[in-house]
């Protein structure tokens, strides 16, 4: 993260502090709608990674495409600033993906 106030969780330091994706709308909060189906799907893949059998990338890519008529760029223009490693999504927000 790029917030000085998370600075000293140990979290944060190993990487391990995730922002839920905020774009084209919040994935959790607001507004309510269909973004939260792919919010529970990003959760699933934070919470049991390695475990679950999830590829957020090609969800992301079939999600868009059926709720919002658009393709994915390739993954250098999805890249965002995030606590670690490749990020989806904005600055206020994104998916941690593994390398």
């Amino acid at each position: 993260m790029t917030d000085p106030t998370w600075a000293n969780l140990r979290a944060d330091r190993e990487g391990r502090v995730y922002r839920a994706p905020t774009l084209p709308f919040g994935w959790f909060d607001s507004p309510p709608g269909v973004n939260r189906l792919m919010g529970e799907t990003w959760l699933t893949a934070v919470l049991y990674r390695g475990k679950a059998d999830v590829d957020l990338r090609v969800r992301m890519r079939e999600f868009y495409r059926l709720f919002y008529q658009v393709g994915l760029p390739d993954e250098p223009a999805l890249r965002g600033r995030g606590s670690a490693g490749p990020v989806i999504g904005s600055a206020g927000g994104g998916v941690r993906l593994r390398p």
